[in-house]
């Protein structure tokens, strides 16, 4: 069972319009419509049906997302 502390590995999908994926070191990368990537992440708190995920590269400026568990 997975808990606080752990890290996690998380699909992000294109969706139908893709997605840019920004990078701490200042880079950025496209996820393309129809595809998906794996993001590493790590699991920061416990929300009942969710975890809050920490990821290692931001969506929309934020990294910090909601996963179902």
């Amino acid at each position: 069972m997975m808990k606080i502390g752990d890290q996690i590995q998380v699909e992000i999908s294109g969706g139908t319009e893709g997605v840019i994926l920004g990078n701490p070191s200042g880079g950025s990368m496209t996820i393309g419509p129809g595809a998906s990537m794996t993001v590493s992440g790590k699991i920061m708190a416990d929300l009942g049906l969710h975890w809050e995920v920490q990821l290692n590269m931001s969506i929309g400026g934020k990294n910090i997302v909601n996963v179902l568990k």
